[in-house]
């Protein structure tokens, strides 16, 4: 009868149908399925709010089941019901989170994502972020609570999740990158020290990056770190070229000539002529 209902297009009667076949005693998994199906055909009669409901039941039943989500994620977000589809994510990660810690985590980067672009309401963000850690860290987690809390104004906060995705991070290119951002929140928090510590782990990973180079002879220079400075300089030196190379020598040399090291002036100058 199903069928023939199905062939025909008689949405209404396998509506109907399929409903009382619910109020029978069914085997768990084909509970599941009924209802998935009375919730499709109750979207194709325009009748969400029942559609929602159905679907609702079988995610109380069985908690995360896919099929479920998947169709009352497409309902609410095909009506800008943003803030319920949150809901009802949190509520479900939160009854996986001790059976299944990656599926929740995995709905809690949802519930994030949601409140971050669409509801624009960071607190839900961070709370959200702040469990996917909690459960499954990642550097996408990571960098996300950073950036908020950047955009939060809270430096210190974003420098120690960066600290943390720095050590999660591999690849010297990608840790540069990092390193670099840390640097930037520690600076914002006043910690020029660790800012510079931050600076110099990069530069010792990767001697041929002229960002963090540049950065941290700055900061030395700030910091009157004048031995410090010439020498990065000097080293900085067999990694350039041109310009750019003669300005290194000519600055690490005055600087060790200040610092009545002539030695090292003149080893400087000379590895320039050569």
């Amino acid at each position: 009868l199903a069928k023939t209902y199905e062939a025909r297009g008689r949405v209404p009667e396998l509506l109907a149908l399929r409903k009382r076949e619910l109020e029978l005693e069914l085997p768990a998994d084909r509970k599941l399925v009924v209802r998935l199906e009375v919730a499709r055909l109750l979207g194709h009669l325009e009748d969400k709010g029942g559609r929602v409901e159905m679907l609702r039941a079988n995610l109380s039943d069985q908690p995360g089941h896919q099929d479920s989500i998947a169709e009352v994620t497409s309902v609410l977000e095909g009506k800008g019901r943003s803030a319920e589809l949150a809901e009802l994510l949190g509520g479900q990660a939160r009854r996986l989170e001790d059976q299944d810690p990656a599926r929740a985590a995995g709905l809690w980067s949802r519930v994030a994502k949601i409140g971050e672009e669409q509801l624009r309401d960071t607190e839900r963000a961070l709370q959200a972020y702040r469990r996917v850690v909690g459960l499954a860290p990642s550097i996408d987690a990571l960098e996300a609570l950073s950036r908020i809390h950047l955009g939060r104004n809270e430096p210190a906060l974003a420098a120690a999740r960066l600290e943390k995705q720095l050590d999660a991070t591999k690849g010297v290119e990608a840790r540069n990158q990092v390193a670099l951002r840390l640097a930037d929140a520690r600076l914002a928090a006043g910690r020029t020290v660790r800012a510079i510590l931050a600076l110099e782990r990069a530069v010792g990973e990767d001697p041929t990056s002229s960002t963090a180079r540049d950065r941290l002879a700055d900061l030395y220079r700030k910091s009157s770190k004048q031995l410090e400075l010439a020498n990065l300089l000097r080293d900085g030196a067999t990694h350039a070229t041109g310009e750019v190379q003669s300005a290194y020598v000519k600055e690490s040399a005055g600087l060790y000539r200040e610092l009545g090291v002539s030695e090292r002036a003149i080893g400087m100058l000379e590895a320039a002529r050569e």
